[in-house]
């Protein structure tokens, strides 16, 4: 019988940076998610906002058509009393008349604009529209910030999450490059066994049964039928068309 206790330790050395591009990669495809997410926020805030404001307007709107309506039925009465008093004409009632239908005309398409805004409302805060019970906003009640932040425009486009999120893509699809040519080089493995050896469990720990070795192999692809070489030229034409995704995006900021 032999009785053994050994630990048997194994590294590979990151000798070309494959793994450290490896985790630079993932760490940028994180932050990509990441601005992602506050690019979504931000265009739903906006849309809230922007859904809010023309509510409000088109509630504006109607209440100054219906003053407009009330005006010229005021004045379509005034203009048929003069018209029995022999002071105008009946062109000038059917002129008043027509005035005042035109105006009346434009209400329902607004009613109707006003309804759509609000269930666009309700759907961007997560609402059937039936369940909607958001406050009426009106323009007198929105107000501006009195302190808005106060940045350079290279500065303010590149808070911007959808420059950061090409930005992240950018620097993953770089990093693609060093893991592609990491893997043409050499890998370095050391590899170390620590233990005891004896054919009784009472002599297991004595010193002469120490056992130990450390190995080093380095291993070389010697063919690969291009797959390496074609693998890198692919990355490098990712990390190009990631730039331009990127210089497109910042033109369009």
């Amino acid at each position: 019988n032999l009785d053994t206790a050994s630990v048997n330790v194994s590294y590979t050395l990151d000798a070309f940076g494959g793994v450290r591009r490896q985790v630079e990669a993932l760490n940028a495809q994180a932050e990509y998610q990441r601005f992602a997410l506050e690019a979504s926020y931000l265009t739903l805030t906006s849309n809230i906002v922007t859904a809010a404001i023309n509510k409000a307007s088109l509630r504006a709107q109607l209440a100054a058509t219906d003053d407009i309506a009330r005006s010229q039925q005021k004045q379509l009465d005034i203009t048929q009393r003069r018209l029995d008093a022999g002071g105008a004409s009946r062109a000038d009632v059917l002129q008043q008349q027509a005035a005042l239908q035109n105006t009346l005309a434009g209400l329902p398409a607004l009613r109707s604009q006003l309804a759509q805004q609000r269930n666009q409302l309700a759907a961007f805060v997560g609402s059937l529209p039936a369940d909607y019970t958001g406050a009426a906003f009106t323009l007198d009640s929105l107000k501006i910030p009195q302190d808005l932040p106060v940045s350079l425009p290279s500065q303010f486009v590149e808070q911007r999450p959808d420059v950061r999120e090409y930005s992240a893509l950018l620097h993953a699809a770089t990093a693609q490059v060093g893991i592609a040519t990491a893997n043409m080089l050499p890998q370095i493995t050391l590899s170390g066994s620590y233990g005891q050896d004896a054919s009784a469990f009472s002599n297991l720990f004595q010193p002469s049964s120490n056992v130990w070795s450390l190995i080093g192999s380095l291993t070389q692809p010697l063919f690969k039928g291009g797959q390496l070489r074609h693998q890198r030229r692919a990355a490098i034409a990712g990390a190009q068309e990631a730039a331009a995704n990127y210089k497109a995006t910042v033109i369009t900021a």
